[in-house]
């Protein structure tokens, strides 16, 4: 499922090996099951990464298998759809 949040966020001009170095899998299951911190993109937009994290979100299209994405100061955190996913236990298969 990573590879569907690199895909969701192909617009910022990351290449989808930066973006699979920066996503992380956060220790708290509700801070999302994804999350895409915007610390290192605030030197290129000269912006605060909080104020870039509420941009990038807008521009986001999210496909069936996320439920919903949540911005968390500079973080993108993103749901997976727990129905699309069959109830399969994602913790343990992140990836």
């Amino acid at each position: 499922m990573k590879v569907e949040v690199i895909k969701s966020l192909r617009f910022t001009k990351i290449s989808p090996k930066d973006l699979d170095k920066l996503i992380e899998v956060p220790k708290d299951s509700l801070m999302g099951d994804y999350a895409f911190p915007c610390f290192s993109l605030s030197k290129q937009f000269k912006k605060n990464p909080a104020e870039i994290a509420r941009e990038l979100s807008k521009k986001i299209k999210l496909g069936k298998n996320f439920e919903k994405i949540d911005i968390k100061g500079s973080y993108i955190n993103f749901f997976l759809n727990r129905e699309i996913m069959g109830g399969v236990n994602i913790l343990k298969k992140r990836s």
